[in-house]
Formats: structure tokens, C-alpha cells, sequence
């Protein structure tokens, strides 16, 4: 976990991968989580290299359990880092987690 200089929670998995992240948060009902991946560093998450694309998720919290887990469903991400914003609190590691996604191939050399 890093901080960018705006103060933003940043997160390294170190090395770039494809999939999307598993959040497990506790908060308010209605607080929202925003997730932006990009796969380079520029003052936060590059995300100019995008140009147009998003590559962002959102989370908005039921508030009616303990603990929330949630991943997003239709939609996958090339990623290293990954800013986190609208957090209940200050996460911890174990609360996101990069899910890969890949093709199941077998080896041939």
C-alpha cells in the first residue's frame, strides 16, 4: 500500500496482471468505493495512457452487514496498481485482493 500526493490510497501488486479485485469493506449504507486500475505510476494511477477508457470500478455499500465482499462481474482490467478511493476508514491488506483471470492452457514447452 502507498499514498499518492494527493492523498489517495494506492495499491502495488507487483507486476502487472489481468483481472479485476475483490473488495471486503464494512461501512455506511450508501458510501461508495472507487477502484481505478492502470498499469503505470504519474503523481496516483496513470491513467492517461487510457485516453478514454475508464478502467474503473464502483462499489456503493447495502451498510446492513458486518462485512461486505464484493467483485465486479462483466468486466476484467490490465493492472499493477490500483487507486482506492471513498474507503470507510483506512483499508488493510487483506481487504482487496487482485483476482487473475487466464486461460487455462497446457504447457508445451
Amino acid at each position: 500500500m502507498l499514498t499518492s500526493p494527493s492523498g489517495a490510497t494506492l495499491l502495488d501488486f507487483g507486476q502487472n496482471l489481468v483481472g479485476r479485485l475483490r473488495i471486503r469493506v464494512a461501512g455506511p449504507r450508501g458510501a461508495v468505493v472507487r477502484l481505478r486500475h492502470a498499469e503505470v505510476l504519474e503523481d496516483g494511477v496513470g491513467v492517461r495512457l487510457l485516453r478514454t477508457a475508464a478502467a474503473s470500478d464502483s462499489y456503493t455499500l447495502r451498510g446492513d452487514a458486518a462485512c461486505e465482499e464484493w467483485q465486479p462481474l462483466f468486466t476484467f482490467h490490465g493492472f499493477r496498481y490500483a487507486e482506492i478511493t471513498g474507503w470507510p476508514g483506512e483499508p488493510r491488506a487483506g481487504d482487496v485482493t487482485a483476482v487473475v483471470y487466464h486461460s487455462d492452457m497446457e504447457r508445451t514447452g
